[in-house]
């Protein structure tokens, strides 16, 4: 243990350096134009896991390919698997960025850049984990660093098909793909919320009409589609789609007390969030909203005159993107067609609604308890040298579910601080969470459950 510590205090900088040269790749996995970069970015990840001594190769799929590298040190001892993913959410809007979003900077500790802490930095750090060890590795390591989790691809779940057989002699994978509970606290992620995307598009005339000559006479797409996504939520903040909360567990009295008793700051958070004020679903906390109840939110609205100046029309056709996040027992597939049937019901007179269903992921809940779940805590604790925090996480990693399929315990690492901006512009990554994130695969990797 104390020789890897040392190697990573000696290659500090060089360390730092590759994640810059990383970040500089722009991954960004929902563009097609992005694809070459993407595969820039897989080689990159590659590379770094040939130099710590693994077996390598790339899965290559209908997609971006998904790089795999295993370093079996002896069969009786425990295998554990890591997943991260290589790929990026794309940056726009690129005019609120205080820097170029692929041309990472370091001010007052923090790297400013896309990607940093989702999912480039923590996933990288696992592999520097692991080549800290060099040699004595103590126990069976296999990588699985997909490029597609920013998009929804579907390589990834091949691979996990193909090679479970090989996945075999593992009995739980880490993802450092979360959030810490506050500034240089970190956490063990035991719950995040599952996903349900559908888009609503409301048409109306065949042709974009003269606001003047028609206005009146036809309904107003836009106007239709306001109305329409209005009838969501009751005037209580709670989601008014019928079906929506079915299977929904509730969040137990055990649970409620864990989760109040968490260093979460509200003032800190609203702050962080720019908004004038918290809102969200009576008789829960802020807490409790974000991480353990299901929502609905509204992604985007589109349709109609988008330039500069005015133009006096009425759009043909008005479109909304919604993401609905759900807790465990609700069935992602009956959440979609609940919300179809309520849009339906609930369409203006005079237009006709188009609905498409999106991606889908339930919603993830582990024991925080279980031998590995203890072992992965204590390595965040000496790593960061303060207790990790047990929490529940509002975002989804849908990959979870696959790999609890396919035999794995989800260990989700909360490595970096609350607040990064991930999947905004600016997002940026504490220099230090990155050597703790290190740290904590040294000590992980070092002391895995008998």
């Amino acid at each position: 243990m104390d020789a890897a510590l040392k190697h990573l205090e000696r290659n500090h900088d060089r360390f730092l350096n590759l994640l810059l040269d990383y970040l500089k790749i722009p991954s960004i996995s929902a563009q097609r134009k992005h694809d070459a970069d993407s595969r820039r970015a897989a080689e990159f990840i590659r590379a770094r896991l040939d130099e710590a001594g693994f077996e390598t190769g790339f899965f290559e799929g209908k997609g971006l390919p998904t790089v795999h590298g295993a370093r079996l040190v002896d069969t009786k001892k425990p295998t554990l698997v890591v997943y991260g993913h290589y790929d990026v959410q794309p940056p726009d809007p690129l005019d609120l960025w205080e820097s170029p979003p692929f041309e990472p900077v370091i001010e007052d500790g923090e790297i400013r850049a896309r990607g940093c802490a989702d999912d480039k930095g923590p996933s990288l750090a696992l592999v520097l984990a692991a080549a800290c060890w060099g040699k004595d590795l103590p126990m069976n390591l296999r990588f699985v660093i997909e490029g597609e989790e920013e998009s929804g691809g579907t390589v990834v779940y091949d691979y996990l098909k193909v090679h479970r057989r090989d996945l075999a002699d593992a009995k739980a994978v880490a993802i450092a793909d979360a959030p810490g509970i506050a500034r240089g606290v970190p956490a063990l992620c035991y719950g995040l919320r599952g996903i349900a995307a559908v888009e609503v598009t409301v048409k109306g005339p065949a042709r974009d009409l003269h606001s003047g000559t028609y206005g009146g006479s036809v309904a107003n797409p836009a106007t239709a589609l306001a109305r329409l996504l209005a009838t969501l939520h009751d005037a209580k903040g709670c989601v008014a789609v019928q079906g929506f909360h079915e299977g929904a567990r509730p969040i137990d009295d055990v649970e409620r007390k864990r989760l109040s008793k968490l260093p979460f700051d509200e003032r800190a958070f609203l702050a962080d969030t720019g908004s004038p004020a918290l809102v969200g679903e009576e008789g829960f906390t802020t807490w409790e909203r974000r991480t353990a109840r299901p929502t609905v939110e509204i992604n985007g609205i589109f349709g109609g005159y988008e330039g500069e100046g005015s133009k006096t029309i009425i759009p043909s056709r008005a479109t909304a993107k919604l993401t609905c996040r759900l807790v465990p027992g609700q069935d992602p597939k009956r959440v979609q067609d609940a919300v179809a049937r309520h849009l339906e019901s609930h369409a203006p007179k005079g237009v006709r609604l188009e609905i498409a269903r999106g991606h889908t992921a339930p919603a993830a809940y582990m024991d925080p308890e279980t031998p590995w779940a203890k072992a992965a805590r204590a390595a965040l604790e000496r790593a960061y040298g303060c207790p990790a925090a047990l929490t529940r996480e509002g975002g989804s990693i849908p990959v979870v579910s696959a790999f609890r399929e396919a035999g794995l315990e989800p260990l989700l690492l909360g490595t970096y601080a609350p607040g990064e901006k991930a999947h905004s512009p600016n997002e940026r990554y504490h220099v230090e969470d990155f050597l703790a994130c290190i740290r904590a695969g040294i000590h992980f990797f070092g002391a895995p459950p008998a």
